[in-house]
């Protein structure tokens, strides 16, 4: 096993400690300090969600690689997903995981909110105007395009969400809003009403 071994592992099955444990071991043999990191993340899995907890699991993300972290995103015990166009039922995503913990958000400008691979339903604390809408990492996106109107497409560096929906499916039906400009966390999120959640289609 290496580094990109576990991670796969983790990747694999983001619900379990198991294969987080398992790295926690092989990372502490090495001296590595990001152990004390997965250790701090699988006791807040196991206690359940407490400020005290994810503080302390915030203070310990500060030291590392923020680039590694987001790699070890851990998913609920739902089923992995795919959302789809609710009026074409296109596909929108490729397979998402449900994130378990609003702890593996980055709210950094111009850094992904969500992490690739899973998405977040949000209560409206995770970016202004979300409230129950489904955030997702932009790299997870499948068949969706701007939109067509071009003032729906404002901002400097990318598009800043501001003026309404601005993806459209590849069919052209309104699915949600991408927030990707400088002063921001990039990613979409979906108008609930815009998309259905479903079981993913086996990944090839």
């Amino acid at each position: 096993m290496d580094d990109e071994a576990f991670l796969r592992a983790i990747a694999a099955a983001p619900a379990d400690d198991a294969p987080r444990l398992a790295y926690a071991d092989w990372l502490d043999e090495r001296g590595d300090p990001r152990a004390a990191f997965v250790r701090a993340e699988v006791a807040l899995a196991r206690s359940g969600p407490t400020a005290d907890g994810r503080a302390g699991l915030l203070k310990r993300r500060a030291d590392v690689d923020p680039a590694w972290w987001p790699r070890l995103a851990r998913a609920t015990s739902g089923a992995r997903g795919v959302f789809r166009c609710a009026a074409c039922g296109v596909a929108v995503t490729g397979p998402v995981w449900p994130l378990a913990d609003p702890v593996w958000l980055d709210q950094s400008d111009g850094i992904a909110l969500v992490p690739a691979g899973y998405f977040v339903h949000s209560d409206g604390t995770v970016w202004n105007g979300t409230a129950g809408h489904y955030c997702v990492n932009l790299a997870d996106l499948r068949n969706t395009g701007p939109h067509p109107d071009y003032r729906r497409r404002n901002g400097c560096c990318g598009m800043d969400g501001c003026n309404g929906p601005n993806a459209v499916c590849a069919n052209g039906h309104e699915v949600g809003t991408e927030c990707s400009d400088c002063w921001m966390p990039h990613f979409l999120h979906f108008d609930p009403a815009a998309v259905l959640a479903g079981a993913a289609a086996a990944e090839k």
